[in-house]
């Protein structure tokens, strides 16, 4: 995909996660801390979560904590 231009579906913002999922840790970030992945492959995913724990994005949505809890 050298010098192809293509626009990924994310915000690509770093996001508490809240205690509950607060169990990874990547270089600067706290281990509640975690940034939005492009959805890009989503039709062919078959885990969710960062941790693939949820098996369908209903599931995911549901599981959301932190700041998500509201919107979830």
């Amino acid at each position: 995909m050298n010098f192809k231009v293509f626009h990924p579906y994310t915000d690509l913002l770093l996001h508490k996660m809240g205690p509950p999922l607060a169990d990874i840790c990547l270089a600067t970030r706290g281990p509640a801390e975690f940034r939005t992945e492009p959805l890009m492959g989503l039709h062919v995913a078959t885990a969710f979560l960062h941790d693939g724990r949820a098996k369908t994005i209903a599931e995911a949505l549901r599981l959301h904590g932190g700041e998500a809890r509201p919107a979830a």
